[in-house]
């Protein structure tokens, strides 16, 4: 059984009612939840959250159930395993056995369906601790530099004369799903760890929203991609 569980929590400080705000016409959990409904992927599509709001739009938008979690698990430093693991266990209480749970975070509008079903596949013969969306950074990190006052210094001056294409490929987490098999979630405190693997996002496939200018442009993307799966 695949399961994925949207945990979605208020209080975002950046974007305000980030979960439930308008995005293009619709509350952006809402366009989540139909997007993950009409992929017809998941066995049960499960939403965590205790704000009042947020419960009625998940049943309005197809959530298959809406679960509670403790007050203590929408503080800012509480990790993604934490919340999941919490979930599982409400999950579990109701008879509901997964073998495959999907984190997909409330405002993941550009997650498609090939990416998820990758994601499973590598889950299925690799013996990895979890599967998350990757993006490969367009520049050598290695090159990257800053400045102390006006003075520039190189985060790794070792490669500061290397020729780019000698340089190692590095990704950055694409947030847009991340996946586990139930006991690993249990397990793992962090889901960044020497035995995850990553599906591979091209950068034009995805658009983090931290800010409201993320969130002008990740509608005009949204709109002319039209978020084909």
């Amino acid at each position: 059984m695949k399961v994925c569980i949207i945990p979605a929590r208020s209080g975002s400080k950046r974007i305000k009612n980030k979960n439930v705000k308008i995005f293009n016409g619709k509350p952006i959990i809402g366009i989540v939840l139909q997007n993950l409904k009409r992929m017809k992927f998941f066995d049960k599509i499960i939403v965590s959250t205790d704000h009042k709001k947020t419960i009625d739009l998940s049943k309005k938008y197809g959530a298959d159930l809406v679960i509670g979690r403790k007050k203590k698990l929408f503080q800012d430093n509480v990790g993604t395993c934490e919340i999941i693991s919490n979930a599982i266990k409400k999950v579990n209480s109701l008879k509901i056995f997964p073998s495959f749970i999907f984190c997909i975070y409330p405002t993941s509008v550009f997650v498609k369906k090939k990416h998820l079903v990758n994601a499973l596949k590598i889950a299925k013969k690799a013996n990895c601790s979890f599967v998350f969306s990757g993006i490969k950074y367009p520049h050598p990190i290695q090159r990257a530099f800053n400045f102390k006052g006006n003075k520039l210094l190189f985060n790794a001056s070792l490669y500061k004369k290397t020729q780019t294409q000698k340089l190692k490929i590095n990704y950055f987490d694409a947030g847009q799903f991340y996946l586990a098999k139930p006991n690993n979630w249990m397990k793992f405190d962090n889901i960044f760890n020497k035995n995850s693997r990553i599906v591979e996002i091209p950068s034009n496939e995805c658009k983090d929203i931290d800010n409201i200018e993320d969130w002008k442009l990740a509608e005009l993307i949204f709109k002319s991609t039209k978020n084909k799966n």
